[in-house]
């Protein structure tokens, strides 16, 4: 390593790793990276013993909230049931666009809640969990704003060397397509530091789209472009376009798509660019 080498670090320990795969991430679009599950844990604790007593102040105020519920945390097979297919799922984001999610289902005759980190749309790190009868204590977790297209946050059912291929090919082609990126775009165009001030448009331009194409680069590689227009509050126009890749589920032939990189953009000309291969009637299932 060389003072013209990038340096990557954990965001706990501060130990200088030799490449940014070395690093552990717990959610998307964030430079908080990890060298150990034990520096995560350590990051997040501070954080999970806040949760913990603002939920112990909450049961003060719904005093028969949980009776006699049995714990979960220990219960795989509820857990993945519970966050495979959630009732509800909330978003929580603060003015640091910071998110956390919270996940709500009713099972069983009783109300789950997970407050979680995630990553690729799949819970990475849980906060709390909880249960509850009452809905009045149930409401106290109906924060921020929810999440309409659910079917985002389900869980693939690729096996462990699936998932690994499936994260290889992701970062090629997010190299390749930044590459071809940074290469097209204009100066003047939204810069990458506000690219985050965009995400609300993510759920949206997936769900209902103006347009979607079907593009296959030069490896083989599948790709979806979903493009919408957008119109903020201030009159300023710009399309928000997200690239993905698009898999056939091995279980049950249902088709998928994995978001590779997103953004928004004011130039015409970039807009044209990705407006190409076959253009879809409709968008596919995320």
């Amino acid at each position: 390593m060389t003072f013209r080498s990038s340096i990557y670090y954990c965001n706990e320990c501060k130990k200088v790793v030799p490449q940014l795969e070395s690093l552990l991430f717990v959610e998307n679009n964030s430079s908080k990276g990890f060298c150990s599950e034990d520096c995560i844990e350590s990051y997040f604790r501070p954080l999970i013993q806040f949760y913990e007593g603002q939920l112990l102040r909450l049961k003060e105020r719904y005093p028969s909230s949980s009776p006699e519920l049995n714990a979960f945390d220990d219960d795989i097979k509820l857990l993945n049931e519970i966050l495979n297919s959630p009732d509800e799922v909330w978003l929580n984001k603060n003015e640091l666009d910071e998110e956390n999610y919270t996940y709500l289902k009713y099972y069983q005759g009783v109300w789950f809640i997970i407050i979680c980190k995630l990553y690729n749309f799949e819970p990475s790190y849980i906060f709390l969990s909880e249960q509850t009868l009452d809905l009045n204590f149930l409401n106290e977790f109906r924060v921020g704003e929810k999440i309409k297209n659910k079917t985002m946050f389900k869980p693939s059912d690729e096996t462990e060397d699936e998932k690994i291929q499936l994260i290889s090919d992701l970062d090629q082609i997010k190299s390749e397509i930044l590459a071809e990126h940074l290469a097209i775009r204009s100066d003047i165009d939204i810069p990458f530091e506000s690219f985050m001030e965009y995400e609300y448009c993510l759920e949206e331009t997936v769900s209902s789209p103006d347009e979607v194409f079907e593009v296959k680069n030069f490896l083989g590689h599948e790709l979806i472009y979903y493009i919408k227009n957008f119109i903020s509050t201030d009159s300023f126009s710009f399309y928000y376009i997200v690239l993905t890749l698009k898999r056939l589920s091995g279980v049950d032939g249902e088709i998928n798509v994995y978001p590779v990189f997103s953004f928004p953009t004011k130039d015409d000309q970039l807009f044209m660019h990705y407006r190409k291969g076959t253009k879809l009637n409709s968008s596919l299932k995320n």
